[in-house]
């Protein structure tokens, strides 16, 4: 049977869950499935979705379900109440502040629920969060290594241009501090989540330190998606520390004081490239992420009742 990461749930082509796309996609294929890409899903088979539906879509997996589809729901927002990612106690500007959004978004999620054949997450820490609110095993999917996905080809450090880069969503928190590095001298530069990857992956080339900002002082999960691209792509890492851990900041750095400061050291350090490439190398002695995705395909398989279903 086929595995299908499907996209067209995801407005602008899925471009702002690209990078998760490819990941699902390829640790499939390391695990021997025979996974593709696609706008739609398939009848008959495997379908992966990254959590995020409107009630056409809704309507669109029910009808999937009828006829033989099966729906792997991978989340990634925060559960918080009763809905997704409210953490702002003031206005932050972009998405994150638009409380209705998460709300309508989070109730349409618990429309899915019941047609998920599994369901896991990208944190470890909102996996069991999820598992709780929902009485159901809510799988942790991590981001482990994956064969041809690097996409960064790195200038020299003598060549590389910018001192700090940020790439995601912009609120006014991150603006914050992107904005003090300038007003120290530094040259700084951020693409939103909507950037091309071909711009990004420029950007990124050039790049000495890449910075991970939380969306909100009150923002206390760490962005293991950011961590994973960066890491993967021999891109050294600078995070605030304030917060949940992850099992990736063994191959970053963080701060774990005042974080202008931080930046400033990090870049004194210089070396990026060799620094970021042995960060690379530890990173693959974790090998991939094939005993959690058998958990997750496990769930298909009590469903579907059929070894067919897998392509060992």
């Amino acid at each position: 049977m086929d595995f299908n990461v499907v996209y067209g749930n995801h407005w602008n082509f899925g471009i702002g869950v690209g990078d998760t796309i490819r990941y699902l996609s390829k640790a499939l294929n390391d695990f021997g499935c025979n996974s593709r890409i696609s706008k739609e899903p398939c009848n008959n088979s495997v379908n992966f979705f990254i959590e995020n539906f409107d009630e056409g879509y809704v309507l669109k997996i029910k009808e999937l379900k009828e006829k033989g589809g099966y729906v792997v729901v991978v989340c990634t927002e925060f559960l918080t109440g009763c809905t997704f990612n409210d953490f702002m106690q003031v206005q932050s500007g972009g998405q994150y502040s638009d409380k209705e959004y998460w709300l309508g978004r989070f109730s349409r999620f618990l429309e899915i629920v019941p047609l998920c054949d599994s369901i896991c997450h990208l944190s470890d820490i909102a996996a069991i969060d999820f598992s709780n609110f929902l009485n159901r095993n809510v799988h942790y999917l991590p981001h482990r290594y994956v064969n041809n996905y690097k996409s960064v080809i790195h200038r020299s450090d003598s060549g590389k241009d910018i001192d700090f880069l940020f790439t995601g969503t912009v609120t006014d928190y991150r603006m914050e501090i992107l904005n003090e590095l300038k007003k120290r001298g530094f040259n700084v530069e951020m693409s939103g989540m909507l950037t091309a990857q071909f711009y990004r992956d420029d950007l990124i080339s050039r790049a000495k330190i890449c910075l991970n900002i939380p969306q909100s002082a009150a923002w206390k999960y760490p962005s293991q998606s950011r961590y994973f691209y960066h890491i993967i792509n021999d891109s050294l890492v600078l995070s605030f520390l304030d917060g949940f851990r992850s099992d990736l900041d063994d191959f970053i750095s963080l701060s774990s004081d005042n974080f202008i400061e931080s930046c400033i050291r990090e870049l004194s350090a210089g070396e990026f490239n060799y620094r970021a490439s042995i960060q690379n190398e530890r990173f693959k002695i974790l090998g991939g992420s094939d005993s959690h995705l058998k958990v997750i395909l496990d769930d298909v398989y009590k469903v579907a009742g059929s070894r067919s279903l897998f392509n060992d």
